[in-house]
């Protein structure tokens, strides 16, 4: 397994409620190990096997 993280810029969250929609819908994902989604300062962390999926994949999702 070759875990990496990546850390982004949300943009169009409205609410809390918003950041945890995009969590659980990345969870779901295959190959995804952790989500973490910040409302207040927009920003998403992610933690994945680069063997199952890639960063383009998880910032298109």
């Amino acid at each position: 397994m070759a875990e990496q993280t990546i850390k982004f810029t949300v943009t169009g969250m409205h609410c809390v409620n918003c950041a945890i929609t995009i969590e659980r819908r990345l969870k779901d994902l295959q190959g995804i190990k952790s989500v973490r989604v910040n409302f207040s300062s927009a920003t998403g962390i992610v933690t994945y096997d680069s063997n199952v999926t890639n960063k383009s994949s998880i910032t298109k999702y």
